[in-house]
């Protein structure tokens, strides 16, 4: 079908095996990467599928190949549709659903290993910090978890937020606007010299999205790029800090012809490349 599959691939000889046909039953259009949880299962999301095909959150047992269906997500009682990559801190794993809750914007939601529960702890409002998350929670060093909205918020653009799990303190940090770019679909990262940074897919000088970071010591924001269409724009995906003080990303659109491509960020110089 089309719902999608779990697979691994022998990085020896670069062989892949499927191990679990995604379909209505297990979930189904997977979003997001696997997090391997401090009890060594893998831990993961669907965007669809389960009783009410409005997604699941599962686990799998890389050891005995053992696939379970946690969590069947329902509007009332944890939201729907999640995206993005779970998080894991304190043996509890954190994600955002695009959909569901109170005001039908997202939610964020808590999953406990320990005693398989998950409960709804923020619903995502409009106007406190926009709606529509497009992407997973990310954990910073300093044990914060972060993450954006896509619409609404002050300027209509969305908004970066963080969420302090032990206090759960959810805080707007930033608006989007039009010249920052909007709509971000990737994870954020954060780099080795502590920054976070993420894309947005729209907006920004030439309207084909940016790169930006944000300073979790001094709370500042900075558009670093604009992405003109010509040598990439629409950027999606997360950026990754390859430790040779570059960041490696992807975008969807090319000017010469191509349908996406690769684009390097040089962290001391801001030099950017199309790979």
């Amino acid at each position: 079908g089309n719902e999608g599959a779990l697979f691994k691939v022998l990085l020896s000889s670069g062989v892949d095996t499927e191990l679990v046909p995604f379909g209505f039953s297990n979930g189904s259009t997977p979003k997001g990467r696997l997090l391997k949880a401090s009890n060594g299962l893998f831990y993961g999301l669907t965007s669809t599928g389960g009783t009410e095909n409005t997604g699941i959150l599962f686990s799998f047992d890389p050891v005995t190949s053992t696939f379970v269906r946690l969590v069947n997500f329902t509007n009332a009682t944890f939201g729907t549709f999640p995206l993005g990559t779970l998080v894991e801190s304190g043996g509890k794993l954190y994600g955002l659903c695009s959909g569901g809750g109170t005001a039908n914007g997202g939610t964020l939601f808590e999953y406990t290993i320990s005693t398989n529960t998950c409960v709804k702890k923020k619903d995502i409002a409009l106007q406190s910090a926009g709606t529509v998350p497009q992407n997973g929670l990310f954990k910073a060093g300093n044990g914060t978890l972060y993450g954006n909205t896509s619409v609404g918020s002050t300027n209509g653009q969305g908004a970066l937020f963080s969420y302090v799990a032990s206090t759960n303190a959810f805080t707007k940090l930033f608006d989007f606007t039009v010249a920052s770019g909007s709509q971000p679909l990737g994870d954020l990262t954060q780099a080795s010299n502590g920054l976070l940074y993420g894309t947005c897919s729209g907006n920004g000088q030439f309207g084909k999205g940016s790169l930006y970071s944000w300073n979790p010591g001094t709370s500042v924001f900075t558009t670093l790029y604009s992405f003109d269409g010509f040598q990439g724009g629409v950027p999606a995906g997360e950026v990754l800090d390859a430790g040779n003080g570059k960041l490696y990303g992807t975008f969807r659109e090319d000017g010469q012809g191509f349908s996406g491509g690769i684009f390097t960020w040089e962290i001391a110089t801001s030099i950017y490349n199309e790979e």
